[in-house]
């Protein structure tokens, strides 16, 4: 199971969304700021989803969802409404397994863009975003057999995110 927590129906009150592997599904419980959540409103994702991560891919101030997809190899995008709604999925091919994902504005343009671990072929895929919601299609690069997560950070202090 996967969750994050963040700020999806822009109520300053921290909500979840969280992955359901068995009905290919993406739960989200609003926050109502006690420690206590509604019920959960459910979006359909591709097969076997295993991650999911918050941040805003179209620039418009409220929060998107993207869900790794291990079944089909891909990744699905829920474009947020910023009241808790998400539109329905929109699905790019990535590599075998998805199995991580981090996103992060890595070629300086001022849109966020995606990078997923496909731990099935031993890759990681970057997807450039638009700033549209939108995803370039991917660029694989290989890396050591059996990772299994992965986050970016400037490591080596050259003002530019690197991803490991």
């Amino acid at each position: 199971m996967s969750v994050t927590s963040a700020d999806l129906n822009n109520d300053k009150k921290l909500d979840l969304a969280v992955v359901n592997r068995d009905r290919n599904m993406v739960g989200i419980l609003l926050g109502y700021g006690d420690g206590t959540f509604g019920a959960a409103a459910t979006y359909p994702v591709s097969s076997y989803p295993i991650s999911v991560i918050s941040a805003d891919f179209n620039n418009d101030k409220s929060l998107d969802l993207v869900a790794t997809s291990a079944g089909d190899h891909r990744v699905c995008v829920l474009l947020g409404y910023g009241d808790g709604e998400f539109r329905t999925q929109v699905k790019y091919d990535v590599g075998s397994y998805p199995l991580s994902i981090v996103s992060e504005d890595f070629n300086h343009d001022g849109n966020i863009d995606l990078a997923v671990l496909n731990a099935g072929e031993s890759t990681f895929s970057v997807l450039l975003g638009n700033g549209d919601g939108t995803l370039l299609t991917q660029v694989k690069y290989e890396v050591p057999s059996s990772l299994s997560a992965m986050i970016s950070a400037d490591f080596n202090d050259d003002g530019n995110l690197d991803i490991i």
